[in-house]
């Protein structure tokens, strides 16, 4: 099994392979759960897992997602009682090369159709395709929606009432399914005790005041990121996280990393992120963030001054408004 391929970030899979990084079953699952795969190819990732695994609890556990989601896929599919309709969503951006940052006009629904596939079928001819683009990658969405909804269980009213909503990628491939059709005692738990939400140790190529691409595919804008957690922080709350793991409810969210987010306006919001969707990126010179970015990068390593920071602060906020 290549679990690279499950590994977003190319700044990671190269520390991965330059420290002979080896990977347990369980780190396996969970980065394959994670990523940004298709599902199909998720699917079968962790069906082979499942497979070989000598871990009888992962075996379970990966064999209840499996079933779940291929019963949710099942669901998302079926309309026979055509009581649903299946909108495809695109979204209409633009990215300024000037800022480097991606304005968000609006959704807009280009179609209602009665099945899946032709509602797939519409999306990879429409012309649309070639200037929808959601961050740095191309996705459109398919809303499965109900065609009525009883208000006061008398009668029945028009209302737009989502069930389910897949993303989709440029090849026509689901990568993520938000559904609510499976029942609730057969879903899959999102509890830190079932391997896809359970800590696990992963590999870290970053040190403080790196300057990185956020790469998820979710998120509307190409983020740029500064590290704020050093190595040894790093290397120290992983061992205080081990050594109470008992005591604690540690879990997935526990690995990410401390950052500051650049924002459009000026200003660095705190956020927590995964490092396996992070890469070390190097501005071009036309990016007004360029040396904002640099100065506060070098700031955090104790390198820079908060008043030149201050300065490159206030000459990027003008000319973004020129």
């Amino acid at each position: 099994m290549d679990i690279l391929k499950a590994i977003p970030s190319v700044t990671v899979r190269d520390y991965v392979l330059e420290h002979k990084w080896q990977f347990t079953d369980r780190q396996k699952a969970v980065i394959i759960y994670h990523s940004i795969l298709p599902v199909s190819e998720r699917i079968e990732m962790l069906r082979e897992l499942a497979d070989i695994t000598e871990n009888g609890e992962l075996k379970e556990q990966i064999t209840a997602y499996l079933t779940y989601i291929e019963k949710a896929l099942r669901l998302f599919e079926n309309n026979d009682d055509r009581r649903f309709v299946y909108k495809v969503i695109f979204t209409e951006e633009e990215h300024s090369e000037k800022t480097g940052f991606t304005e968000v006009y609006h959704d807009y629904c280009e179609g209602c159709f009665m099945k899946l596939s032709d509602a797939l079928k519409y999306a990879a001819d429409s012309n649309l395709m070639n200037k929808m683009v959601y961050g740095s990658y191309r996705l459109f969405r398919i809303k499965k929606c109900a065609l009525f909804y009883d208000f006061d269980g008398s009668e029945n009213s028009f209302y737009e009432h989502s069930v389910s909503t897949g993303w989709y990628n440029i090849d026509g491939e689901l990568i993520l399914l938000y559904e609510c059709e499976v029942p609730e005692e057969e879903r899959f738990e999102e509890v830190r005790e079932n391997f896809a939400f359970m800590y696990e140790d992963m590999p870290n190529p970053f040190e403080l005041g790196d300057i990185v691409e956020y790469i998820s595919p979710y998120r509307q804008s190409r983020e740029i990121l500064i590290i704020n957690t050093s190595r040894k922080d790093w290397e120290e709350d992983c061992a205080h996280i081990k050594s109470t793991m008992d005591k604690a409810g540690w879990d997935y969210s526990d690995i990410m990393l401390t950052v500051s987010v650049f924002r459009e306006d000026g200003i660095f919001s705190h956020d927590h992120l995964n490092q396996l969707f992070m890469e070390k990126v190097t501005l071009p010179e036309t990016d007004l963030r360029k040396a904002v970015i640099e100065v506060a990068a070098s700031t955090v390593r104790g390198g820079s001054s908060l008043d030149w920071l201050e300065y490159h602060l206030r000459e990027y906020i003008d000319n973004s408004r020129s």
